[in-house]
């Protein structure tokens, strides 16, 4: 089951691949990777506010009316939308104006799930990342 501690957990471990990844020199997938501990941290986030109790059970779930409707904005890998989601849009705000954060947070908002078909990450923009990465994870987790 997919509670936010496991979903957490998840990330913690997206987070240790890409650093696993990033050591044997493989940059671009550990960018990848990274920035799905992101994702995963917003949606644990989104899963504790709404008292879900298996947030990916999507299809398992008794079907209502429209339910992909319903359903359809949480399956999605945009940062600002899960940010929106989650009820931290108002703190992410508030934290921009901290200098350490903002600059975390340009780096972070980079990340899109269409890099899986990129090449070239430099072994520094990799590290930058996944450093930023880490540094919203220390942010996320006072709400999880």
């Amino acid at each position: 089951m997919n509670t936010p501690k496991t979903i957490q957990s998840l990330a913690d471990s997206r987070i240790t691949e890409a650093e696993s990844l990033y050591a044997i020199g493989h940059y671009d997938l550990a960018f990848y990777i990274a920035g799905y501990a992101v994702e995963l941290y917003l949606k644990a986030r989104i899963c504790k506010l709404l008292n879900i109790p298996d947030f990916f059970d999507f299809e398992n779930r008794k079907k209502f009316e429209n339910e992909d409707n319903i359903t359809k904005p949480y399956k999605v890998h945009n940062f600002t939308q899960l940010l929106i989601l989650s009820g931290l849009m108002s703190d992410h705000a508030n934290m921009l104006n901290d200098i350490n954060f903002n600059g975390d947070w340009v780096i972070i908002r980079k990340w899109n799930e269409t890099l899986r078909y990129n090449t070239g990450k430099s072994p520094k923009s990799t590290r930058e990342f996944i450093n930023s990465v880490k540094n919203f994870t220390v942010w996320i987790n006072q709400y999880l």
